[in-house]
Formats: structure tokens, sequence, C-alpha cells
């Protein structure tokens, strides 16, 4: 029988990605906290704590007690960061990454996961690596704001749905060439680039289409900087059995299910799930 208390004993647990603002709902409203833990408890879930999340929360130096309180007694789970799932997609290809995205030592409980994040929130590394994720986001940004009126309009004049697919293709292809050109250059040329298998890479695969669906069919302007950071949460999303998010992400990520097989093992719910607990 499974025991959530000991996350160790089970293989490949069940994860849950709650967005950085929900972990400061939970802070301000205490009284969901507890039907948060019922749930988990009965569900044998697990939250994933990302570096993306502990760089988030880390600004928020009065809160470092409760949050660190917070992760622990919701028996919270360190994952691998984004660039290293996307290490590990690149080395089961073809085969489809079925494996843990928690890191080595990740289960860190009680006083130890407490003094782990506690330190890491406040450490001067995680305000280095804030400005870089700040930094990240506005290049990110940029390159968009560059790149977006490239891709051509579908025949009916406008984007559509249809489109997603070979968008994500290109996208993924032009990611991997970057961070992995080895395993671009040994196994594709020019005449095969096409066939490559574009959900094999889950994370980057919903990083794709999510930008389609909100900045090529939603007409959404690039404007604001936080939006590109929200964008390093997806890559997690896919190895998640449930996911709760701010609702302009959540509403997206929805459409997404509902025109796709994309993130179709995933629960996407809002706020208003932990609220109707």
């Amino acid at each position: 029988m499974k025991n959530w208390y000991d996350p160790q004993s089970i293989s490949n647990p069940d994860l849950v990605y709650l967005d950085t603002w929900v972990y400061r709902f939970l802070i301000d409203n205490t009284e969901y906290t507890s039907k948060l833990f019922n749930y988990l408890l009965k569900n044998i879930l697990y939250p994933a704590i990302s570096d993306i999340l502990l760089i988030e929360l880390s600004p928020k130096q009065q809160y470092i007690e409760k949050i660190s309180f917070l992760l622990c007694s919701l028996n919270s789970i360190l994952v691998r960061n984004s660039y290293e799932i996307m290490h590990s997609e690149v080395e089961n290809y073809p085969r489809k990454y079925y494996n843990s995205i928690i890191v080595p030592n990740g289960y860190l409980l009680a006083d130890l996961f407490t003094l782990n994040i506690k330190k890491s929130l406040s450490s001067n590394q995680v305000g280095i690596e804030w400005d870089n994720f700040r930094s990240d986001s506005r290049k990110m940004k940029k390159k968009l704001e560059a790149v977006i009126n490239n891709y051509p309009l579908g025949n009916s004049g406008k984007y559509v749905k249809e489109q997603a697919e070979e968008f994500a293709k290109i996208l993924t292809v032009q990611w991997l060439s970057k961070e992995h050109p080895e395993f671009i250059k040994l196994n594709f040329d020019k005449n095969t680039i096409n066939n490559i298998k574009i959900k094999m890479f889950k994370g980057l695969q919903t990083y794709a289409y999510y930008i389609f669906y909100k900045y090529y069919i939603g007409k959404r302007k690039a404007d604001k900087i936080s939006d590109f950071g929200d964008l390093f949460h997806l890559f997690y999303i896919p190895y998640c059995k449930l996911a709760v998010l701010e609702r302009d992400q959540c509403s997206i990520l929805r459409k997404i299910q509902k025109d796709s097989s994309i993130l179709e093992n995933v629960r996407i719910e809002n706020i208003d799930f932990i609220k109707t607990l």
C-alpha cells in the first residue's frame, strides 16, 4: 500500500505543480492549506518544487519561514530544472521519457527539507539567479517581438489551431539546435529533420503550443516581462498529474488540451480548485 508520508517508497510518485502565486495565496489564506493537505494525502500527490518557483518566491524575504514551513508540511519534492528535463528527453530519444523528474536526494523531508529551502531562499546565489531569470525573461520577450510576424498566416488570413503542430516542430528544432546541436547533427539532416518526433519533447512541445495559442491565435501583445517568466513553468506541467495555475494560463492550456493530445493526462485547474476543496 502506498504511504504518502514516505514518498521514497513509491516508484515515480505523482506530482502536482502549483504556480508561485498559489503558494502566496496559501500563505495569506492559511485556512486552505489544511484542505489542500488532505487532498494531497487522499490522492497520494506531491507538490513539485522547481528552481523557478524558488527563484520567484525568494524576493519575499519576510515570508521565508512561512514558505519553508508550507513546502515542508505539504511533503514537497524538488525536481530537475527545465534544461535537465530537456537533456533527459534528448538522451532517451526516440523513446519517450517516462522516468522521474525528481532530483537525486529530492525527497528532503522534515527539518532537513526546511533547512535546505530556507538556505536556498535566502542565499546570495538565489539573488543572482533571480537577476538571471529576469534577464532571460527579457530576452525571450525581445525574441518573440522580433519573430512574431515571420510565421505565415493560415489560408483564412488568420492563425488557426491546425498550424500549431507545425509551429511547435519549428520552435522545437530551433531550441534543440541551440541547446543540443550535436543531437541534431548526429540524428538529422535537411532531408530528415521534418521527421523529428516532437511529442518526445513534452516540455518544449507544451511551451511552443502555448506561445502559438497566446500570441499568434490570441493576438496578445508581448508587453509584460512577468508573462515570459511564467513560460518557464510550462516545462514541468506535462510531468505532473495536476497543475493549479493562474486563470489566464489555465484557460490557454485548457484550449490546447481540447484541440490536441498534449497534456491529455494532466488535470489543469485555477485557484477555484483550491477554494472549493
